[in-house]
This record gives C-alpha cells, structure tokens and sequence, in this order.
C-alpha cells in the first residue's frame, strides 16, 4: 500500500484501492489486476473522489460532483453504466454483476446483471448505510430499524426480510 493517510479504502478479489483524506481525496490502487481487467492502471488517479468500491473485475467511484465512474470488466452485465446517466450520487458498492449506490435523497439504485433483477432492485425507502456483496446487499434503514436485503439468496444471504427476526 502507498504511504499517506487515507479515509476510504476498498478491497477487491486481488487489487485494493483508497482515497487520500482532504485535501487532495485521490485514489490510489496497488494489487494484481483480476484477468487483466486493469483495476489498478485505469485508476482515475488524476480526480478527486468522494467513494470507491471494488468486486470481482471492475471498480467504481464517486465523483466529487456526485457522479459514477467505472472502470475494468464494466461492460459485462452493463453494471458500469447508471440507468440515469445525469444522477447525482453520494456512495457506490459493486457486486460482482451489478452496481448499487446511494443519492442524497437516501435511496438507493442499482444496475447491471440483465438476465435478472434480483440484484438490481432495492427495496423502497430511505438508508443510512449499505453494502453490496458478490450477489447480493444489505442496507439499513434511516434511523436504524432494521436491515433489508436483496439479491440471490441461494445460502440465506438476502431474504426480504433480515432484521429484526420475528417474535416467536
């Protein structure tokens, strides 16, 4: 990892990329490109970031002026291009088929993996933080009442309901 002080920092299958703290919020990623899918070379190291995610084979960020921008195997599954190219954005997760992120309003968004929107479709409402996962996410709601996940749910990882787990 490079020296310097940071305050985000993301983990991929072999790559790892942070943004510096204020000023200069740079990314910065180091690790062996999945399949050569250029995580760590096409890393927007010239524009300040406000988040950055990685997955499987692609990474994506947050602009400083809120919007998306992907990078590595991004064209499979579409999930490096937001369904509103002009969305404004404050957090981005990737999962390995698909692309959630936040907008200042608290909901949530998420695109990619065309076959199926069991990744793509985030439940209504307002959140205060999520995550994303190979296949699936998670995220808690506005005033943390409970936490609601989406996505395949082969091994118990997203039914529709998590937490609070109902009374007996």
């Amino acid at each position: 990892a490079p020296s310097g002080r940071y305050d985000v920092l993301t983990v991929g299958s072999n790559t790892s990329c942070a943004i510096a703290e204020a000023p200069s919020r740079l990314p910065f990623c180091w690790g062996n490109d999945y399949s050569s899918n250029n995580l760590v070379d096409d890393t927007p190291v010239n524009e300040p970031l406000l988040d950055i995610s990685l997955e499987h084979d692609h990474a994506c960020a947050v602009r400083f002026n809120g919007t998306p921008y992907c990078w590595g195997n991004t064209g499979n599954y579409d999930k490096g291009e937001p369904p509103d190219p002009f969305a404004i954005y404050t957090e981005i997760e990737a999962g390995r088929f698909f692309t959630c992120a936040k907008k200042p309003d608290n909901t949530l968004e998420c695109w990619g993996h065309a076959s199926t929107h069991e990744y793509t479709t985030p439940p209504d409402g307002e959140f205060d933080q999520f995550d994303s996962a190979k296949e699936h996410s998670c995220a808690v709601t506005l005033g943390g009442a409970s936490v609601e996940c989406w996505g395949r749910n082969n091994r118990g990882e997203a039914p529709e309901f998590w937490y609070p787990p109902a009374a007996p």
